[in-house]
């Protein structure tokens, strides 16, 4: 008898209980980043066939060519908006590296990264979330996309006045994984409630 595979397709965690590293992908919606292909593709091809336009269009300034360049400028938003979804989808993880002096959170997509440090030390109540981490429904929608915004959060701790969020968009199983992980190397001290 064949079992299901009991191992998350997400996140890893390599390393020994002294200093783990986990390794989370971003979550893909196989849907959304169809959908999302499709419209960037018609709305770069628009925003150069707009842009040409401009440029190879005679006179000086008018109501149309004004009309352009402010269109352009809302077209270069979604763009960018469009690009850096598909990025976070197509490339993007986060990784947590427990370190004896350091808690090193990082986020990466393509050439862009964010890092953080935080000081074991300081680190309380170390827990995973409900689903609703946020009442906007703009940074709910990114948060169904798996977009690394506070409303995905699966994960928080305290660390001084600040809450840390992080592991976004994971399982309520895969967060368990990862909570043991940390507390197994920062300490029972670290851990929180769970639910809250």
């Amino acid at each position: 008898m064949k079992y299901e595979d009991t191992t998350s397709r997400r996140v890893s965690i390599a390393g020994d209980l002294a200093a783990p590293t986990i390794r989370i992908k971003a979550k893909k919606n196989y849907f959304q980043l169809f959908f999302l292909l499709f419209w960037f593709c018609g709305w770069s091809i628009g925003g150069f066939v707009a842009g040409g336009s401009l440029l190879n269009s005679p006179g000086g300034l008018n109501a149309g060519k004004i009309f352009i360049i402010v269109w352009m400028g809302a077209w270069a938003i979604g763009w960018l908006y469009a690009f850096f979804m598909l990025l976070w989808m197509l490339t993007g993880y986060e990784v947590i590296e427990l370190r004896s002096q350091a808690l090193v959170h990082r986020l990466r997509a393509g050439p862009f990264s964010r890092q953080r440090r935080f000081d074991p030390l300081r680190l309380r109540n170390l827990r995973t979330l409900g689903t609703a981490n946020s009442a906007s429904s703009m940074m709910n929608g990114w948060a169904l996309m798996g977009l690394p915004v506070k409303a995905a959060a699966s994960m928080a701790f305290d660390y001084g006045a600040r809450t840390i969020y992080f592991a976004f968009a994971i399982d309520p199983a895969e967060g368990e994984m990862i909570e043991e992980a940390m507390i197994a190397r920062l300490g029972a001290k670290v851990g929180g409630q769970h639910g809250s």
